[in-house]
């Protein structure tokens, strides 16, 4: 699946701002690779806090644990600057929820 990692940064940032602190990779229907590397990004420039970044002999890719998940000020900025992906993810999220699994 070829994921627009800006569209899933705007979502878990969303769900943060909606108090929605229990997110993984399958809430997105992303892989945990991909999750970890966006969840990197958000940390380091600023957009969340919360997170620590764990190693293990058996990782290949940076992973985080959630401590206490939070959306920074610059992620508040982020979702205002781009609340246009707004509109795509309240629709894709009601999409879904139509849809039978």
């Amino acid at each position: 699946m070829n994921v627009n990692r800006k569209k899933l940064m705007y979502a878990i940032l969303y769900e943060l701002n909606n108090m929605n602190t229990n997110l993984d990779a399958s809430m997105f229907e992303v892989n945990d690779r991909l999750f970890q590397e966006v969840i990197g990004m958000l940390v380091n420039e600023g957009f969340v806090t919360g997170y620590t970044e764990v190693t293990t002999s058996t990782s290949q890719y940076r992973s985080f644990l959630a401590t206490m998940p939070t959306i920074a000020y610059r992620g508040v900025i982020f979702l205002d600057e781009n609340s246009t992906l707004a509109k795509t993810y309240k629709g894709l999220k009601e999409i879904r929820s139509f849809l039978p699994f």
